[in-house]
């Protein structure tokens, strides 16, 4: 079973940003090194997308954190909007 698909959280980008700083790894380097693209991780920072719990679990990881330190709160199941494009009318 996928632990990622159980998640349904809503993730603090703020903390991300603060930690990243904290640890002095540019925006860049975290994306490199959590193989993901830089835009992702600039919109997760901010608040601008739901992340997704894998894309949350890599830079945890890269941070040497865990991914229950990023989570605000979980959200309904049935609330979540699994759109991470910015195509999304907004």
């Amino acid at each position: 079973m996928n632990i990622y698909k159980s998640l349904q959280c809503i993730y603090d980008g703020e903390r991300i940003s603060t930690e990243r700083a904290r640890r002095g790894i540019s925006m860049r380097q975290l994306a490199e090194q959590a193989d993901l693209d830089i835009k992702t991780i600039s919109r997760i920072e901010q608040n601008q997308v739901r992340a997704r719990p894998q894309s949350v679990g890599k830079i945890a990881a890269v941070l040497g954190m865990d991914i229950i330190d990023f989570i605000i709160k979980e959200a309904p199941s049935d609330k979540i909007d699994n759109h991470q494009s910015g195509n999304n009318g907004g």
